[in-house]
């Protein structure tokens, strides 16, 4: 994604038979009013190095790659954050 505005419920990336995904963010708004989920499973891959990632569900890195050498992310709300591996 390198420009405009993407609004979602939820991103899911390596997660189970949904099988491997990689997402790459260079500018841009990612607009998320649910979950994310970067899953090892499946080899799931997030790269955000420009834009603003804004989660208003869980932020949960369970052994996916999260890549993050610019931008921003925000939260409108308290929640889980959850990064393991």
């Amino acid at each position: 994604m390198a420009g405009g505005t993407l609004n979602a419920a939820n991103v899911i990336l390596g997660r189970g038979a949904l099988g491997s995904a990689t997402f790459t963010q260079t500018d841009g708004n990612v607009n998320l009013s649910g979950s994310f989920d970067v899953q090892e499973n499946q080899g799931g891959t997030y790269n955000l190095s420009g834009g603003t990632l804004s989660v208003n569900g869980a932020l949960d890195l369970n052994g996916g790659v999260f890549n993050f050498s610019g931008g921003k992310i925000t939260r409108s709300n308290a929640g889980v954050i959850d990064i393991n591996g």
